[in-house]
């Protein structure tokens, strides 16, 4: 229960997939996330890093895990990563100043409202995020601070929420420093394979 009290490659990769992904009851004190079932096996990643036992449900075509008596859970969330209940249109930036953090984050938050896809007209890969206006000036500020020679898109406004987007050589760029510090237990093994593809040519 203690997970997201202190910040490291673990917490704040799961934390970025929560900022997404997660929904949060603080009245009844519940953690929730939610992923499509293709990607089953990352709740059970996740069960796995918060040691939690709780049953994995599968609702339509999604999986979901319920984490109940998560009041300490939630607050460490609000306190360290700025995740509260409202998120969907009010979420601000994480309080992280590390890099290894920093590109964890993002590499969570990617795997929950990022895309990495080839666009077929433009012959070139892209890497998109959605979000509030906050996180997406805050993940192109970050990855600016870290990766060099890259474009720098326009943060633009999609119905109601902000999207950013990477087109071309920077996308092989940025993914290479998102990432340098991941493992089995902090990536999807699903856009995993398509940043292997990017890397082979």
């Amino acid at each position: 229960r203690l997970f997201f009290n202190n910040t490291n490659i673990y917490s704040c990769y799961w934390a970025g997939i929560l900022a997404a992904d997660g929904c949060i009851s603080p009245g009844k004190n519940v953690l929730q996330i939610g992923l499509a079932l293709k990607d089953e096996d990352h709740i059970k990643k996740f069960a796995t890093c918060l040691r939690a036992t709780n049953p994995i449900s599968r609702v339509r075509n999604a999986s979901r895990i319920h984490i109940w008596n998560a009041r300490e859970v939630i607050n460490d969330l609000e306190k360290n990563f700025n995740i509260t209940s409202i998120k969907s249109f009010t979420l601000k930036p994480p309080i992280i100043f590390e890099e290894n953090d920093i590109r964890s984050f993002i590499r969570g938050y990617m795997d929950g409202d990022g895309s990495i896809f080839w666009a077929k007209i433009r012959k070139q890969w892209c890497l998109s995020f959605v979000g509030t206006e906050a996180m997406m000036y805050w993940i192109k500020d970050s990855i600016h601070q870290y990766v060099h020679d890259i474009g720098s898109p326009n943060v633009r406004p999609e119905k109601s929420i902000y999207g950013l987007r990477f087109n071309g050589h920077q996308v092989r760029k940025i993914l290479d420093w998102l990432y340098k510090n991941s493992n089995v237990e902090t990536r999807l093994d699903r856009k995993y394979l398509k940043y292997q593809e990017i890397s082979r040519g």
